[in-house]
């Protein structure tokens, strides 16, 4: 695939270059001369009107004839030829309908075009999301409209998922997942209190259900409820969540701060906020390592994830003390 963008790419360049050359040669500060032709019928015109004049009148044609005639003797007997050699018509219409085609596909290729869509592998998914947008609308039933905010879930299009879920709860309030997904959802928007909320409401009505177990246990923990968030964890384990080593460190990490001193500035901040994430220890888990991640060592950029957010990890409201210990603490991991 590679291959053939790159020599779309050339293709489109190549036209372009061939189309502008002639635009490219140095231009004459002055007009161009007159051609044979137009010297020839000014000639006549003086010879007739020598003709007729008389005295300083006839002497200032017959220099001008004299003058003309020798312009005509240095062109020689042949047309002027062109000082620029020009495309033909066809030539620019072929070229420029090659470029247009191969600029297209190399644009369908590698931009996003659909909602969702954000690489080439993700254009069917995106082409299904947005079937599926439709067909909620037209039908507006429940079921299309979960299936709709599923699929924007799958793709992590979380902006669509809930406005997806708001539409099932619109119309069907006791909806599990819905409730679930949309609880979820706060949590990544930083509504801790809000997530919580719903999510506990959904745990206790289907408590076999793992998502909801997880995330609860996360914002107990980011809570300092360690308790709460170790007994929140263990029902994800029991209920069948797949995160098992993930949560089984945190769980480790939440017992060992039970009646434990606060940990040291930067490390108690890393661990209320950033640990359910990205491990307790840095390596990593649902958020990428940060153990010997080059972006730690850039203080802006992480000022701007943590403050901020970035794709599904939600904003920080830390004071720039807790800033500043966070990131001696994760340069230190």
């Amino acid at each position: 695939m590679t291959l053939v963008l790159i020599s779309l790419l050339l293709v489109v360049l190549a036209a372009f270059f061939y189309l502008v050359r002639p635009l490219q040669r140095p231009v004459s500060p002055f007009p161009p001369g007159p051609r044979r032709e137009e010297l020839q019928s000014e000639l006549e015109v003086l010879k007739a009107r020598g003709l007729e004049a008389q005295g300083e009148e006839r002497k200032r044609i017959l220099v001008q004839m004299v003058l003309l005639e020798r312009q005509l003797a240095e062109m020689g007997t042949g047309s002027q030829p062109s000082s620029t050699s020009s495309l033909s018509r066809t030539t620019m219409v072929i070229l420029a309908v090659l470029a247009v085609t191969a600029f297209v596909v190399l644009v369908r290729q590698t931009l996003p075009r659909l909602p969702g869509e954000t690489t080439v592998t993700a254009r069917n998914e995106a082409r299904e999301l947005l079937r599926l947008e439709q067909k909620a609308k037209t039908s507006g039933k429940t079921e299309d409209w979960l299936k709709y905010a599923n699929q924007a879930w799958d793709l992590q299009d979380f902006q669509r998922a809930a406005d997806g879920y708001i539409q099932v709860a619109k119309l069907e309030p006791k909806n599990l997942t819905a409730l679930r997904r949309f609880g979820i959802l706060l949590f990544f928007s930083g509504q801790n209190a809000e997530a919580k909320n719903v999510l506990e409401l959904s745990t206790s009505v289907d408590p076999k259900e793992p998502e909801g177990w997880l995330f609860l246990g996360n914002i107990y923990f980011q809570d300092g409820q360690n308790q709460k968030a170790i007994d929140a964890w263990r029902k994800y384990l029991e209920a069948g969540g797949e995160a098992k080593e993930q949560v089984g460190q945190l769980i480790e990490t939440a017992r060992a701060q039970l009646g434990a001193p606060a940990k040291p500035g930067g490390e108690q901040v890393f661990l209320q906020r950033c640990a359910v994430c990205h491990g307790a220890k840095g390596q990593g888990g649902s958020g990428p390592r940060l153990a010997g991640n080059p972006v730690v060592r850039v203080p802006g950029a992480l000022r701007e994830i943590v403050t901020k957010g970035r794709g599904v990890m939600p904003a920080q409201s830390l004071s720039e003390s807790e800033l500043l210990q966070l990131f001696d603490f994760l340069r230190g991991l």
